[in-house]
């Protein structure tokens, strides 16, 4: 995740790092909730229904005798792309921030009022840097 953010939006990486936030401190929950903390049902529902849609898109591409990844490969590799979307979202915001700041409205993040379309172009712009940067790894080596 650090490396995506930081080959996608170097300025909200670099004012993360200056204020001494490291990505655990709020990629961590993200990662083992699949963020069921940070957005409602209705909105997990929706993410989950992508996720697994990759996840059977590969099981159909191995099958078929593509070079599909039947281990949910694609599952996880989304999701941090989606972490990614959810997080640069707000990079405008966040690179106003001091830490304390920053550390509360990451554990916090203000999606109650988000609806079908906030999900839609999350998952929209995930899946576009997916498609962009996994397989690519020189994409995300970082340039000076």
């Amino acid at each position: 995740l650090k490396e995506i953010v930081q080959r996608i939006d170097r300025p909200l990486h670099n004012h993360l790092t200056a204020q001494g936030i490291h990505f655990i401190q709020f990629a961590f929950r993200w990662m083992n909730c699949l963020l069921m903390r940070e957005l409602g049902l209705g909105m997990i529902t929706r993410i989950w229904d992508t996720y697994l849609a990759e996840g059977a898109a590969d099981l159909d591409s191995t099958s078929a005798g593509g070079s599909g990844t039947p281990s949910g490969e694609s599952f996880v590799v989304l999701h941090v792309y989606v972490c990614a979307a959810l997080l640069i979202r707000w990079s405008d915001k966040l690179q106003q921030m001091q830490f304390q700041e920053l550390v509360m409205f990451l554990q916090h993040l203000p999606t109650s009022e988000w609806g079908t379309n906030d999900i839609e172009e999350m998952l929209s712009q995930a899946y576009l840097w997916k498609q962009l940067y996994h397989n690519s790894q020189a994409h995300l080596q970082a340039t000076e």
